[in-house]
């Protein structure tokens, strides 16, 4: 049997984690314990875009498709990581000096070094961001996902989104506050983000990891 590694790119859901501004903070209350109740167990309250998570077509497009009518198999394919961390802008430049990794992937990370700074307000602050027309180029391709180890494809300040809009307007996930990017640039990897199976439409906290043939 072949042998594999998974590697792990969620960051860990808790109280104190970095948020996307104006989002409410997760509430974790234990309401059960092994001395009272004889069993453990906890009320979790959360956004559906907290910590490491998808964006469905409907989070942003009123007419976007909801995460519902997504199967399983959409958030499980092959991935790629491109290392953006010496830039300011992901322009359609650079798109098209990657078209050759694009061309045959399925979900193209891009790696810019901010996870590092997870939990620190140095994660709001200077990554690069994609323009409108870098997202056009990547709607050319036959990606399911786009993913990236900031808080968003867009400025944290945006008023339009653009990005975002144009990303999913061509059906394409994104998935953002990913970790551990810097393991998988220039490997060949499966990349897995997994949503909660749930009744809302606009995204979901995943657990991402990447499985790599030894």
């Amino acid at each position: 049997m072949k042998k594999t590694e998974i590697i792990d790119l969620s960051h860990t859901i808790e109280e104190s984690m970095a948020l996307f501004p104006g989002s409410s903070k997760p509430v974790i209350t234990e309401i059960s314990n092994h001395n009272t109740n004889g069993y453990l167990e906890h009320y979790i309250s959360y956004n559906s875009h907290t910590g490491t998570h998808v964006d469905a077509p409907a989070h942003i497009l009123e007419k976007g498709k909801p995460l519902t009518q997504y199967s399983i198999a959409d958030f499980i394919g092959k991935g790629s990581c491109i290392d953006v961390s010496g830039l300011d802008v992901i322009d359609g430049n650079f798109i098209v000096k990657c078209k050759h990794i694009l061309a045959q992937t399925e979900f193209a990370l891009f790696y810019t070094g901010k996870s590092k700074s997870w939990g620190t307000e140095d994660y709001y602050k200077d990554f690069p961001v994609f323009t409108e027309y870098a997202a056009q180029l990547l709607g050319t391709f036959n990606l399911k996902g786009v993913a990236m180890d900031s808080i968003s494809p867009d400025p944290i300040d945006s008023k339009d989104y653009i990005a975002h809009k144009t990303l999913l307007k061509y059906r394409i996930l994104i998935i953002e506050n990913l970790t551990a990017l810097d393991q998988l640039t220039g490997k060949n990897f499966t990349f897995h983000a997994i949503p909660l199976k749930t009744n809302i439409a606009d995204g979901s906290p995943i657990r991402a990891f990447a499985k790599l043939s030894l």
